[in-house]
């Protein structure tokens, strides 16, 4: 890969960083929307997912056909922490980070990113989010 475009692409892993964290003020903050925000718990859990923006982004800012090594950590921790459930709000309201995710690719992490514990694997971010 050349210098210009890792430059580039650290722009954009930058600019989908900073645009997450300044979308999560604002849906935490104005809970003007019949769906149900996120408790403020869960705002730490999803700046930490942000390695999963460029696999989990809506075209056109999908940069990745698979989620990155960090992304899989980021996963994980989620699950292993508990609060894999804070992801379930992106599935539930796929725009509100202020651009929409694709809720396949979301959901699809259980299966790319296999978790470290295996009793936290056992668990798909489907079944999580659907309650079942």
């Amino acid at each position: 890969m050349s210098t210009t475009a890792t430059a580039t692409s650290l722009r954009s892993s930058s600019l989908m960083a900073v645009l997450l964290l300044a979308s999560l003020f604002v849906t935490l903050g104005a809970a003007k929307s019949a769906k149900e925000s996120p408790p403020s718990a869960c705002a730490d859990e999803l700046v930490r997912f942000s390695p999963c923006l460029s696999y989990v982004a809506s075209p056109p800012n999908n940069l990745s056909d698979l989620p990155a090594s960090k992304c899989c950590d980021a996963f994980s921790s989620s699950g292993e922490s508990g609060r894999a459930v804070c992801l379930c709000y992106l599935v539930q309201d796929p725009p509100m980070l202020g651009f929409p995710v694709t809720v396949a690719r979301v959901l699809s992490l259980s299966s790319f990113c296999r978790r470290r514990n295996s009793t936290a694997a056992s668990t798909s971010l489907q079944s999580l989010c659907s309650g079942s």
